[in-house]
């Protein structure tokens, strides 16, 4: 009988712990996921700084070529300069809170990952001890005979 209540207790652990390494699985599999879509989101953020710069140096080279009495093509190409570094500026905080955002979730399940190694140790300890304490009462249950031979 109490044979059974070992068998039962480690396939009850092994169940809990093989739904926990899963749980674990899925935490590591939306990491990867965060992680590529922080990844492209840095990639939008270097193409957004390039497109910037090529504008921007379009508009400086249009700006140099221009005489100092003309006064509202000089006015035309700054209000241009204004509203090409507005846009990007945008673009760019928009791009900057998305990765913040995607970081917070990235802290949050890493925390959940934490959480779950704990749990996952915790349950292997508890499935050795159990083994340990069957191995022992095996032995204590066999029989000892002296003098035989």
């Amino acid at each position: 009988m109490g044979y059974a209540i070992f068998s039962h207790r480690k396939v009850t652990l092994t169940s809990r712990l093989n739904f926990r390494q899963l749980d674990e699985m899925k935490i590591d599999d939306i990491q990867y996921k965060l992680a590529s879509n922080q990844l492209e989101l840095q990639r939008q953020l270097s193409s957004s700084g390039q497109a910037k710069s090529t504008e921007l140096s379009e508009q400086y080279t249009l700006l140099s070529g221009i005489g100092s009495d003309d006064t509202g093509e000089r006015e035309d190409i700054e209000a241009e300069i204004a509203r090409i570094t507005e846009y990007y500026d945008g673009v760019e905080q928009d791009i900057n809170t998305q990765v913040y955002d995607l970081q917070a979730k990235e802290n949050i399940y890493e925390m959940e990952k934490k959480r779950l190694e704990t749990v996952i140790t915790k349950i292997e300890k508890e499935l050795e001890n159990i083994e340990k304490s069957e191995a022992s009462a095996i032995e204590r249950a066999n029989p000892k005979y002296d003098g035989v031979s």
